[in-house]
């Protein structure tokens, strides 16, 4: 259908653009907070101490979330697009989104592996 297309081109860029947008904010929030903090120090958090740091206003707290949101925007773009492809019954575009999304989260495991 025509109209599909353009909708879900659409919604990519919706996506796209709010994790921009999001972690724009969220890395311009940090930075405020440092400025207004005098702050200079930067220090390792784990994905526990995200929350606590958060409700602080902690700037390296912000920062992190800034740059999660900016990292986790082209696996939300894949997410999106294999849900189509699969109501679209594109099974090879489908599994091409699988095979990325598989090295993505790869990248995350090993990653965090150290």
């Amino acid at each position: 259908m025509p109209g599909d297309g353009h909708r879900l081109n659409r919604r990519v860029s919706m996506v796209l653009g709010a994790g921009l947008a999001g972690g724009v904010v969220f890395m311009l929030a940090g930075v405020l907070s440092a400025v207004i903090s005098g702050t200079t120090g930067h220090r390792a958090l784990g994905f526990g101490d995200l929350r606590h740091g958060l409700a602080e206003g902690d700037p390296t707290a912000l920062m992190s979330v800034g740059i999660l949101l900016l990292i986790a925007t082209p696996a939300a773009r894949v997410i999106l697009l294999g849900v189509a492809f699969a109501r679209l019954r594109e099974w090879a575009f489908l599994a091409a989104s699988v095979v990325v999304l598989a090295v993505l989260a790869l990248g995350v495991i090993l990653g965090l592996r150290g």
